[in-house]
């Protein structure tokens, strides 16, 4: 199966949500739970993990963490900007970038995408 028609389910106050990989922009830490935002509601999906249920390692190759609060779907960046420390994705929201995990994304966007500029 294709890495990215890979489901994710998402444990949920009232049940399970069921979403392919492809639609999550970002998860957001916020406490015992996470938060994830998609590509196809404006609202996010309230999970019980913590957000290191969600590494690159444990659910997909293109999820990547960068910040101690956030992992982000590689596919869905559109701009790294190095000197502002973040990521700008295809929704136009900003995710920074911790000091941390910033050579572990460009590691990242250079697999993935091809790169014109090293």
């Amino acid at each position: 199966m294709d890495k990215m028609q890979e489901r994710l389910i998402l444990k949920t106050i009232i049940g399970f949500d069921i979403i392919s990989c492809s639609e999550v922009l970002y998860i957001k830490s916020n406490g015992n739970y996470v938060l994830v935002f998609t590509t196809s509601s404006n609202k996010s999906i309230i999970v019980h993990n913590p957000l290191k249920a969600y590494d690159e390692n444990k659910i997909n190759l293109f999820f990547v963490r960068c910040h101690k609060c956030y992992v982000v779907n590689i596919l869905q960046v559109r701009q790294y900007c190095i000197k502002d420390k973040s990521l700008i994705l295809g929704n136009k929201a900003i995710i920074p970038v911790s000091d941390k995990y910033s050579k572990q994304i460009k590691q990242k966007l250079e697999s993935v995408f091809i790169t014109t500029c090293k």
